[in-house]
């Protein structure tokens, strides 16, 4: 019931404890009338195995409030940067044909289906012909101001790492997960010139695009996250040199 219950603030709240993103979210779009005829063109993943993994993380999030969120990611070479337009993420049922909305960057949720349409639902894509995975993402819940204490940062990352710890050792699916080594944080901005201030003074730490990449640090000042912000998502930094 407490798990039940977690889930459901988790979704009440997705609408209204991200304020500085304006542009993140686009409509799901109109799904085409010949979808179920023309499905084997669209690459395809099994509904069930990752909406089994979302709702486990989900479960495993801290109560609110809390500083971090967990979200699936189309992984795509330019995702950072990419705005959806139309649909882009459709789950097809037995009868079933229900479009996804998926926000700037390729991120989405995927919805949860009578347990007589999980039988078999594929998650397609718009795009055809190329391999698709998902990966997870962590995001940061940042205020409208754009600013965050260090010390509350990495009171997030120990969330987060609780979750990881959290992760049953059996949980194959998961191990990449549980494993992971995050250690900073990656801003992207709606236009190129964003930054990462540490106390007024530039954050060290790479470019990527238009995100910037700050590795997580304790301390008593304040971050602040300057220009147009779109997502603070958590990263291994040894990945991101």
């Amino acid at each position: 019931m407490q798990a039940r219950a977690i889930r459901s603030i988790f979704f009440l709240l997705l609408a209204v404890v991200f304020p500085v993103l304006p542009a993140q979210a686009q409509d799901a779009g109109m799904l085409p009338t010949d979808l179920r005829a023309r499905a084997k063109q669209y690459a395809g993943l099994d509904y069930r195995a990752f909406h089994r993994v979302q709702q486990r993380l989900q479960t495993l999030l801290p109560p609110e409030p809390r500083l971090v969120d967990v979200w699936l990611q189309d992984a795509r070479p330019e995702r950072d940067a990419w705005q959806p337009e139309g649909w882009n993420v459709a789950v097809l049922g037995r009868t079933l044909e229900q479009a996804v909305t998926v926000r700037r960057g390729g991120y989405f949720l995927l919805p949860g289906l009578a347990p007589e349409e999980e039988e078999g639902a594929r998650i397609v894509f718009r795009e055809p012909g190329r391999r698709r995975t998902l990966a997870i993402q962590w995001q940061l819940r940042v205020g409208a101001d754009g600013r965050i204490g260090q010390r509350t940062l990495v009171e997030a990352l120990g969330q987060l790492r609780t979750v990881q710890e959290s992760i049953p050792f059996y949980a194959a699916a998961l191990w990449r997960e549980k494993n992971a080594r995050y250690d900073g944080i990656k801003a992207c901005f709606l236009a190129p010139g964003g930054a990462i201030l540490v106390d007024g003074q530039p954050a060290p730490g790479p470019t990527v695009g238009a995100c910037r990449i700050m590795k997580i640090a304790p301390g008593e000042g304040t971050v602040a996250f300057t220009g147009e912000l779109d997502i603070v998502t958590f990263v291994q930094t040894a990945n991101n040199p």
